[in-house]
């Protein structure tokens, strides 16, 4: 709970350091003010997922060779493994940290078409993945493995968002007189 808290805190943090940019490019460009919000917060975003995927960074530890990166390329191997662990928790945060990673993201991003949207997932993820192995081996991160689990939890969770948002968006346009309506009925008279 303690490291959500401290997640948390560094994402509002720098959302926040971001705002006097946000203002002044408002100011100059005259853009929209949502689009430069989304801008911030897919940033702020993006270094959460560093945070959470790189660090606590080791310092002295030794670099490993290729040879000693672990990795695992069987389908659903380490997630049948964590969920068949004899403490269930260690199961449940394997499997939903990895889908709700970067779900958020696919919240945040307009694209359209299943399959932008699937190989966007799988290329962030796969991004994440090679750093992970790369910041290992150098001894930059603690030893990470390279996991095709991660690649279908994450690119399923960054599909699940964008099935979200899609939904959301439609509720949003078939609500429309519903929302009118209530806008009107509350309104100051």
């Amino acid at each position: 709970m303690r490291q959500v808290t401290e997640l948390f805190s560094i994402y509002i943090t720098f959302f926040f350091l971001q705002i006097p940019f946000l203002i002044v490019l408002n100011l100059l460009k005259k853009n929209r003010l949502l689009a430069n919000i989304r801008f911030i917060a897919i940033t702020a975003y993006v270094v959460v997922i560093v945070q959470l995927t790189l660090w606590p960074t080791v310092a002295g530890q030794l670099p490993i060779g290729w040879s000693e990166v672990t990795y695992n390329f069987k389908p659903f191997h380490s997630i049948l493994g964590s969920l068949n662990h004899p403490y269930y928790l260690v199961g449940v945060r394997n499997v939903l940290g990895n889908f709700v990673l970067i779900l958020p993201l696919a919240l945040l991003i307009k694209l359209k078409g299943t399959m932008r949207i699937l190989l966007l997932g799988f290329g962030i993820s796969l991004g994440i993945e090679v750093i992970q192995a790369i910041f290992t081996m150098s001894g930059l991160i603690m030893r990470r493995s390279f996991d095709v689990d991660d690649l279908i939890l994450n690119t399923s969770g960054f599909y699940a968002g964008y099935l979200i948002r899609a939904i959301a968006i439609q509720f949003g346009k078939f609500n429309q007189p519903l929302l009118r309506w209530i806008k009107n009925r509350y309104k100051r008279r």
